[in-house]
């Protein structure tokens, strides 16, 4: 049987369930995301022929993206075990969307590593800590 692009699917979903059940100690649940959405999701070279392929050809991007979002019920799962919620909390199964789209975004980028750690840096802070909290609210009600 010949590979294909996607037969990794279990291997990153496993990478990213250990990244997080064998973070460091001491190491936050999101630092030790962000350490591997770093090294494993930006470091994608955008000149290799599989990446082109998969960029270019509008159903297999969107494939891949469907792909790499059905870990976020495992990704849930595990930041639930990791911060003793249950594992349908909302807190869990939004940080775990919001975590999973990063890279997408971060690719996006001029620099991709540095997007990373500022969009996961955003999940860990929340909007409080941007110019958004601050001056966001047109209203003049405040937030």
């Amino acid at each position: 049987m010949v590979p294909t692009v996607f037969d990794l699917d279990a291997d990153v979903e496993s990478a990213v369930v250990a990244a997080v059940r064998d973070r460091a100690p001491g190491q936050s649940v999101l630092h030790a995301l962000r350490d591997h959405m770093v090294h494993t999701r930006t470091a994608v070279r955008t000149d290799d022929p599989t990446f082109v392929l998969v960029e270019s050809t509008p159903a297999l991007r969107d494939y891949a993206r469907r792909m790499w979002l059905r870990h976020e019920e495992t990704l849930a799962a595990t930041l639930a075990e990791a911060a003793g919620l249950a594992p349908d909390a909302s807190a869990v199964t939004g940080l775990a969307r919001f975590a999973l789209e990063a890279p997408s975004i971060a690719r996006a980028s001029e620099d991709p590593p540095r997007t990373m750690r500022d969009l996961l840096a955003l999940l860990e802070g929340g909007w409080a800590t941007t110019p958004l909290a601050r001056g966001g609210d047109r209203s003049g009600q405040g937030g």
